[in-house]
Order: structure tokens, then C-alpha cells, then sequence
């Protein structure tokens, strides 16, 4: 094998050094930008990507690692706090994972971007080890080591999905091929039989072996065959001493893999499912199996009946209860996830990563009183659809798809408070204490078509169960579809929502004692579904709302009830001005284009100029067609690509009134990059900058004391 340069020993034999302040990626700016890089400093991170299977491992006794976006995360157990390191790609991080070898300190980074590099460092001081090239073009998705610690497998994800296996230590590559044509989830070593690996993913699961012929070491690859088991994604896998390998199965039973075949599925007694749901880790401690779910369980199974049962050859099921089970979580309503589970210490206490948000600590000791879970760390689970900052204190709310409302202490760095919604949350604002003096009221819109306005308890200090300081104060049905905006207007005296559901309904705000309240006034029907909305500068009530297929309203709103409105809430008599946003993304490419095809066109005449003068000077009786002579540098012999318009308008993100009383327009989808301006009364844009019908809602009010 050819070994990387990079990953070298040094010219005297000495390990390599690596610059590690070269390997923490900067802001990335293009030759254009005026912004300069040190006008926002990064503070710290609360985010976890705890969706992302095994994204936690330990690096030391009392500290834990994970990923998240373009940052690791230190999570120190002890003091609940986390530090964190950028990537070296700004690409974003792939995997984590530590050596498994006493001999080795090492956490080992899997990152993402173009030709990303695998970095090992030596913890604590973060120094560099290894720096491993060559392995993927796009990312990894997973990474082990052998019981040993000497070699490294890693996984690739699209579009080569490479598995590579490395001798870490020179930096070379020790065996390479295609793992698979679709996405791998999980890659191991087994650690009792040397030379043997367990992929897994979508629909598959595959046997590796490395193998020595005739022509070298070879990877050879068995890919599972499900038989009459019904074709299953695989996460969890252990591969045994016997070189059978058990799996689990997205209906939640154990499948035990031999010679590449499903010898036995193991479920419950009258077939019920070992879990309810998919398997995501199995562990095997002295003749018991250990197995982790997405139903938030953990079970423990005495494996010598499986090793003992022998069901015939047309019905391979073997039935059995766990011995123990554990429940993880402690909501009845929202169990956990367990996305991957890291021992602590011995056998009985293990780290458990949540993909409901959060990493718990589970005792499972096998006794009758076990210590009952406990979380250390929460966050949301998934993306986050709302940020808002308090407008009168150091706090900042943030709304997940999960329906949790997490409100952050950012001066204290500390999650205060969270409350989670039986409804995926979509958008919030933080009503400002002009409005409400307390400066302490949030308004929720969320899948469900429902606005909900919420009093927040911020000065409580810590509580045992800060779920309690968030008080429902009201809760309308605004909307038949999910609420997507809203916005308040400048005199503070209406709240607009918008929806899916292809309307805005007008709120009137009422302050009060000790809250304001929200009433009902009407809505106006939309184009599509709204995307965005705004006010139109220097005017009491007029909206600026954004719609889904590139409309563009202004619509001039009432700001207390009307009379008409007793049967029906549509406002009818509105005034209404549109335009529809029309793509010029293709003409602004084209014409790039053309100019660039001009410019080289040019350059190319100016060097055969400068060649027939040189010419010329050289030998002045020479006689030269200059017209002929210059004829290819005026050929344009490149093919200029079709106009294109799609066919579906673009969504508009948001739009702004400009002093000149004219519109700027961001636009999503294969409009996106620039920025657009038009005038109302403009079919087309009339300037382009870069950058990097329903049914009446019926609204029903609930109010809480």
C-alpha cells in the first residue's frame, strides 16, 4: 500500500507534528465580503445532534464526547458543562469514537466535507496523532478499532460509501473496497475473531473477512441474505465468538446471522417483539445479552436457552422472556430513544445517548432497587424551527419540531427552564414588555393550527422540576394547517399569524392584568401557503405576506373587530395589492456566462496581438493575414445552456421595504443566492444582488386562569 505523505513518519523516523491550530477551521469568506471575520465571536453551544446514532463516547472517566453541527462537544459530568473544538474542514463532523485499547488515550474524529480527513488526537492535551486522508470523498459515517487498537475501519458515506481499513499508526492504507450502495449505519470488528467485520444499514447486512490470496490481502464481503424474513434496516449489531453475529431488526426482535444466513429470530413469548421497535446496540456480559431499543428499553436476556433451543427447520423462532428490563426516561408520554449506550464503569452503569434529547445516566445493576435514571444533560430532539431573545433580560427561547420550548440563561450558560407540547412546534415570538410589562410572554404557533401564549417564570432560581414555570395562558384555534409566521405590528395593536392552511388571521392584542389577551378579529385568504410576513414601514396595519409559490401581498389589515364578521370570519373587504415573483436566476447565469466567454475571448486576442507584434518586430518583411490570423479568437464555439424557469415558483423566505419605497425579496429553492428587488407595479425585478382556496377557519378561544 501507498502511504499518505501527511501521515508519514518524518525523514529521521520521528513521529510527524502536526499543527493543530492549522486543523480548527475559520470563517469562511468570499473574496467579495465585507464582513470581517472577527465581527462575531462563538460563546458556547447547547446543541446536541442526539438523533444521530452512537454520536456519544467516553473519553475519560468523568467526561463524555459528542458532535453537533461543526463543533465537538466536552461534556463534563461532574460540573455539567460543556467545551467544545471546531472541525478542521468547517465541513461538519461525521463520527466520533475513542480507541478501545488502554495503550491509546485517543478520540478519534471522523469529519466531513470534500476528501474530509479522519484526525486522531491524544487526549487531553488535544494534540495531533494521526491525520488519515484518502478514505471518502463526502464524510464518515462510523468508525472502530480492533480489540488491540492497531488498526481503524471507517466507513464512507455517498457517494462512494468506501470502506477502508488503516494501520493508524504508519498512516497507511491497509484494504479499501465499496462497502455498499446505500447508506451504512454501522461498521465493527469482531473482538474475539481476528479479521472479521459486521456492516449494516439500510436493508442489509453484510460479513467481511481479510483474507490473504494469492494477489495480497483482500477485504471479502458476504452480504446477508434475509431469506423469508422480511427485508429489514439494521443498526445494532454483535459479532460472537463462534463467528455468528446477532442483529436486530426494525420490528425489535434479534436475529442470529450464520454463514450469512438468519439461523434463528428471538422474540418474546407468543411472538411478541423483543422491543417495540428497532434494536439499536447488543452487548454480551458473561452468557447474558444486552439489548438497547428506540423504545427507550433495555433488557437483559439469559442467551444460553437461545444457544440451546433447536426449533425445526420451517418455523426458526425461539421464544423467551429478559430476566431484567429497564425503562429510560421519565415522561409516560415521550419515552427515550436510546440511539447508543457507553459503559461508565464495571458492567451495570452505563452513559445512554437519547435521541428524545439528552444523555441519561442508567443503573443496572441487577438488584431489586436500582437507582432510577438520571439525566444529565437536556436538549432538543431535532431541528429547532424558532429562536427568540428576550427583550428585557439575558434569556433566549428556542421551539423544536419535538414541541419543546427550552428557555437559556446565556449570561449563566445554563438551560433554566423547558416544557414540552403534545405538538411539533413551527414558529414563536417574544412579546415585548411595551406590550405586556412582564416581558415574559411567548406566543406559539404549531402544527396543529393552534397559537398557544405562554407566561414564563424566570426568577425562580434552580427548581427540582423546572417544567413547572411555564404557565398556558391561552390557546386559540387560529388556523386548520400548521402556523408557519407571525408578526406583530408597530403600534403593538394586532398579532398576524399565517399558515398552511393558505391564510392570516388578524389577532387584536388587548393588554390586561395581569396578561394581554388575544382575540379573534377575521382572515384573509392567500395565493399558497405563507412563508413570511412583514410590515410596510410608516403605515398603522399594512402586511407584507409571502406566500409559498412566489406571491407577494400587501394587504391593509383592520385593527379592532368589524361588524361583518358575525357568520364568518373572512375579511372580505381588505384592499389587496400582489405581484408574483418572476425567475430570472437562469437569464442572470446565462448572461454571467457570456460575459465570462467575452472576457477570455478578449484575453485570448490581446495574447495573438501581442504574438503578431512580436512577429512583426522580429522580421518586418514577413507578410501576415492579420484578419485570418486573429479569425479563431472571435469564434465562439461554446453552447450556452437553455433558459430555465421551473415550473413550480420559488417560496419567498422574506421580503423588506427599501427606503425608495421599493421591495427586497430572498427566495428559496433554485432561486436562491440572490437577493431581488421589484416595485409593486414590476413584472420583472428591478434589481438582482448575490448573497453568499380553503374552507372559513373556524377559531375557537380557550382562555386559563
Amino acid at each position: 500500500m501507498e502511504p499518505f505523505q501527511e501521515n508519514a513518519s518524518s525523514s529521521n523516523g520521528k513521529p510527524k507534528r502536526y499543527d493543530v491550530h492549522s486543523l480548527i477551521s475559520k470563517p469562511i469568506r468570499t473574496s467579495s465580503c465585507t464582513i470581517p471575520n472577527e465581527l462575531l465571536e462563538f460563546d458556547y453551544s447547547y446543541g446536541y445532534d442526539c438523533k444521530r446514532y452512537f454520536n456519544l463516547c467516553k473519553v475519560d472517566e468523568n467526561v463524555l464526547v459528542f458532535a453537533s453541527g461543526n463543533l465537538i462537544h466536552f461534556f463534563h459530568v461532574g460540573t455539567r458543562t460543556i467545551t467544545t473544538r471546531r472541525s478542521s474542514t468547517g465541513g461538519g463532523i461525521g463520527c466520533i469514537t475513542t480507541n478501545p485499547s488502554e495503550e491509546f488515550s485517543h478520540l478519534t474524529v471522523g469529519e466531513n466535507g470534500t476528501n474530509p480527513p479522519i484526525i486522531i488526537y491524544q487526549y487531553p492535551e488535544m494534540t495531533v496523532v494521526g491525520l488519515l486522508t484518502g478514505g471518502t470523498t463526502g464524510g464518515y459515517s462510523r468508525i472502530d478499532y480492533t480489540v488491540d487498537g492497531k488498526l481503524l475501519i471507517a466507513q464512507g458515506i455517498e457517494p462512494d460509501y468506501m470502506l477502508t481499513v488503516w494501520n493508524w499508526a504508519e498512516g497507511e492504507i491497509v484494504l479499501r473496497c465499496k462497502s455498499f450502495s446505500n447508506d451504512v449505519i454501522n461498521v465493527m470488528f469482531s473482538p474475539s475473531v481476528p479479521g472479521h467485520i459486521t456492516t449494516c444499514g439500510l436493508g442489509h447486512i453484510k460479513f467481511w473477512k481479510m483474507s490473504h490470496t494469492f494477489t495480497g490481502l483482500k477485504l471479502q464481503g458476504e452480504l446477508g441474505r434475509f431469506g423469508k424474513t422480511e427485508i429489514s434496516d439494521i443498526v445494532g449489531i454483535l459479532p460472537l465468538p463462534d463467528e455468528k453475529v446477532l442483529s436486530g431488526c426494525q420490528w425489535g426482535n434479534v436475529l442470529v446471522w450464520e454463514a450469512g444466513l438468519i439461523k434463528l429470530e428471538v422474540c418474546r413469548k407468543g411472538r411478541k417483539s423483543c422491543h417495540e421497535g428497532p434494536i439499536t446496540q447488543l452487548h454480551m456480559r458473561a452468557g447474558e445479552v444486552m439489548t438497547a431499543g428506540l423504545d427507550g428499553r433495555i433488557k437483559i436476556w439469559f442467551w444460553e436457552t437461545v444457544e440451546l433451543a433447536d426449533p425445526p427447520d420451517d418455523d426458526r423462532f425461539v421464544e423467551i422472556e429478559p430476566i431484567m428490563e429497564f425503562r429510560i426516561g421519565a415522561d409516560p408520554h415521550h419515552h427515550s430513544e436510546l440511539m447508543c449506550l457507553v459503559g461508565k464503569a464495571g458492567d451495570y452503569e452505563w452513559y445512554a445517548q437519547d435521541g428524545n434529547g439528552g444523555i441519561w445516566l442508567c443503573d443496572l445493576t441487577p438488584a431489586h432497587h436500582t437507582e432510577p435514571p438520571q439525566q444529565l444533560l437536556k436538549c432538543h430532539a431535532g431541528p429547532i424551527v424558532a429562536v427568540q431573545a428576550s427583550p428585557v433580560s439575558s434569556h433566549v427561547a428556542t421551539l423544536g419540531e419535538d414541541g419543546m420550548l427550552c428557555v437559556y440563561d446565556y449570561a449563566k450558560r445554563e438551560l433554566l427552564l423547558s416544557h414540552r407540547f403534545q405538538c411539533a412546534g413551527r414558529t414563536m415570538l417574544w412579546l415585548p414588555p411595551t406590550l405586556d410589562p412582564t416581558g415574559a410572554i411567548l406566543v406559539l404557533g404549531f402544527s396543529d393550527g393552534f397559537l398557544r401564549a405562554v407566561a414564563l417564570n424566570l426568577h425562580d432560581g434552580h427548581l427540582s422540576y423546572p417544567e413547572n414555570r411555564v404557565n398556558l395562558i391561552q390557546l386559540l384555534k387560529s388556523h386548520a394547517q400548521p402556523i408557519t409566521a407571525l408578526a406583530l405590528n408597530a403600534r403593538e395593536t394586532i398579532l398576524v399569524s399565517g399558515a398552511e392552511d393558505r391564510t392570516i388571521f388578524v389577532h387584536r392584542c388587548v393588554r390586561g392584568t395581569p396578561h394581554v389577551t388575544i382575540e379573534p378579529i377575521g382572515l384573509v385568504y392567500t395565493p399558497s401557503a405563507v412563508t413570511s410576513l412583514d410590515w410596510k414601514p410608516g403605515h398603522a396595519a399594512v402586511a407584507l405576506v409571502g406566500c409559498r409559490h412566489g406571491q407577494l401581498l400587501e394587504v391593509e389589515l383592520p385593527e379592532t373587530p368589524v361588524d361583518y364578521t358575525t357568520i364568518s370570519y373572512h375579511l372580505r373587504h381588505v384592499e389587496i395589492k400582489q405581484l408574483t415573483f418572476q425567475s430570472v436566476k437562469s437569464e442572470i447565469k446565462r448572461n454571467l456566462r457570456i460575459a465570462d466567454i467575452e472576457r477570455r475571448r478578449q484575453e485570448k486576442r490581446a495574447r495573438k496581438l501581442q504574438t503578431l507584434e512580436t512577429m512583426r518586430r522580429e522580421d518586418p518583411r514577413v507578410e501576415i493575414n492579420e484578419e485570418a490570423f486573429l479569425a479563431d479568437s472571435d469564434a465562439d464555439d461554446e453552447e450556452l445552456e437553455p433558459l430555465y424557469i421551473p415550473k413550480v415558483p420559488s417560496a419567498i423566505l422574506w421580503a423588506r421595504y427599501t427606503d425608495e419605497d421599493t421591495l427586497w425579496l430572498s427566495m428559496g429553492g433554485y432561486d436562491a443566492g440572490y437577493v431581488y428587488e421589484y416595485g409593486f407595479d414590476d413584472e420583472d425585478p428591478i434589481s438582482c444582488t448575490p448573497i453568499p382556496e380553503a374552507e372559513d377557519t373556524e377559531l375557537t378561544c380557550y382562555l386559563q386562569e
